[in-house]
């Protein structure tokens, strides 16, 4: 689903704004039911101007972003509602992944900004509740000795069979570094 920012009349298709100019400020939205409107485009645009890897979404909790392994609120959000974070997840996501949701309370998809970044977004229920996880995933594949690595990691997308973990905690860099082990194949 490639979503599409609109100018203040709702019908001409614009570039999406930065953060800075854009603002967060959920207070000022409000919804149909009177709770401020999350602005997902916008708190992704802010992530990427932090410099930061993900956006946590929780019921009870403001929304955080992650910024060199800290998390940090987002400024504007409140402990955001179930209603709340579910029409700001379900606004990005397609009829049917939102029925296969429902029915497995776990999804798995990519979600891209245009122009700006891609994300990578886990769903999933926890204490009855919908999560969310957006993580950053970035335009360019860089080679592995922009990553600092050794070449013979390239030497692992020429071996015939077998099987090559990669491993490592959270943002440690292992879909990064396979991307750079396929990119050089």
């Amino acid at each position: 689903v490639s979503p599409v920012m609109r100018a203040d009349n709702g019908t001409i298709p614009v570039a999406p704004p930065t953060a800075s100019e854009a603002g967060i400020v959920a207070v000022d939205r409000t919804g149909g039911n009177g709770e401020p409107e999350v602005m997902l485009d916008e708190v992704l645009l802010y992530l990427l101007e932090k410099g930061g890897s993900d956006l946590h979404l929780s019921v009870n909790s403001p929304p955080m972003i992650r910024v060199h392994g800290d998390l940090e609120a987002v400024p504007g959000y409140r402990a955001l509602t179930g209603q709340q974070l579910q029409e700001a997840v379900y606004a990005i996501l397609t009829d049917r992944q939102k029925q296969k949701f429902e029915e497995t309370k776990e999804l798995d998809l990519a979600y891209q900004l245009p122009g700006a970044a891609r994300f990578r977004v886990n769903l999933m229920q926890q204490q009855g509740n919908m999560g969310a996880v957006l993580r950053a995933i970035p335009w360019e594949i860089l080679p592995l000795e922009a990553l600092r690595m050794p070449p013979i990691l390239g030497d692992f997308a020429d071996l015939p069979r077998g099987l090559v973990l990669v491993t490592g905690p959270t943002g440690s860099g292992k879909s990064t570094t396979l991307a750079a082990i396929i990119d050089k194949a």
